[in-house]
């Protein structure tokens, strides 16, 4: 689903009470992706794989261990290095473990994390200012192109921040034009 509107019109608190109320329910397990004009930590992609994992704030070797644990996977496994790249690209001094050629194998390699998460229940995927994220628009377009994952996308899009943002409207057309969907222009 994409909502799509002026800022201010309630898009962004709409797609938090559907991940809230989900959750309440235990009908998904909510993943929210925030983004803003500006990169921060704690945004996109990696902010949301740290919130998930509990593993935000950490880093290097600690980082490592958590996310071992977490995954009941081996540190050295090509998941737990490759999360860690994904959630803490720096990892402090020391060189990475694993290294992407391509923003395809770091969305391949969350959708196998995503896959992992849906066992137990869907998954609902809110990418908040999607404008915004690129790399997190890419992972949309990687999981509608990939095996079908109980996983609903929301979207919200403030239209008046795509001016100048060719990349990121073009990628939003292919997506509402590819995917099962339902598009809604939040009024004023």
């Amino acid at each position: 689903a994409i909502l799509r509107g002026e800022a201010g019109v309630g898009k962004s608190h709409l797609a938090r009470w559907l991940a809230e109320r989900a959750h309440e329910l235990g009908a998904a397990t909510p993943l929210v992706l925030r983004h803003g004009p500006i990169e921060a930590r704690g945004q996109g992609i990696a902010g949301a794989l740290a919130a998930m994992l509990a593993s935000s704030g950490l880093r290097g070797e600690t980082l490592e261990a958590r996310l071992s644990a977490s995954l009941d996977e081996p540190r050295e496994s090509v998941l737990v290095q490759g999360l860690a790249e994904i959630i803490d690209p720096a990892r402090g001094e020391a060189p990475p473990r694993l290294r992407f050629d391509a923003a395809s194998e770091r969305h391949a390699l969350v959708r196998q994390l995503l896959a992992r998460a849906c066992e137990e229940r869907p998954l609902l995927l809110v990418v908040d200012d999607a404008q915004w994220g690129l790399d997190a628009l890419g992972l949309v377009r990687h999981l509608t192109r990939s095996a079908p994952l109980p996983i609903l996308v929301v979207l919200t899009v403030e239209e008046d921040a795509l001016e100048g943002h060719e990349v990121a409207a073009a990628l939003l057309d292919t997506l509402a034009a590819a995917s099962t969907r339902c598009g809604q222009r939040v009024p004023r």
